[in-house]
């Protein structure tokens, strides 16, 4: 679905571009120890955003931080620009906060405890 050539508008995290050090879904750079949810798909004109939580264990080295093994949430808005039928643009915005206070790396907010 996606385009030749298609844009991709985010930092890339990794050598191959993909969200190390977290397992991902087959085909998305290894492991089958994450589940993804959508809980949202809005569709509106060449526009289609998506809202996800990725749910898994911290099995590998994340930006620098070793893994912890601990398990971890992460939550994703994506949104992707259609052409003929194609994907032909891509943005996300990552709660990595989230992810960084479970992994103990960020203490949690004003007594707030993070997910574990």
């Amino acid at each position: 679905m996606l385009s030749h050539g298609s844009a991709r508008h985010r930092r890339r995290t990794g050598r191959s571009g993909r969200r190390r050090g977290v397992r991902v879904p087959p085909g998305r750079g290894c492991g089958r120890h994450t589940k993804v949810t959508m809980e949202d798909l809005v569709v509106s004109g060449d526009r289609v955003v998506g809202r996800f939580v990725y749910r898994g264990t911290h099995a590998g080295n994340l930006l620098g931080i070793p893994a912890s093994g601990r398990s971890v949430e992460m939550r994703s808005i994506d949104i992707w620009r259609v052409h003929d039928g194609m994907f032909v643009e891509h943005w996300d915005e990552l709660n990595l906060m989230q992810m960084f206070q479970q992994i103990g790396v960020l203490p949690p907010l004003d007594g707030l405890e993070a997910r574990s």
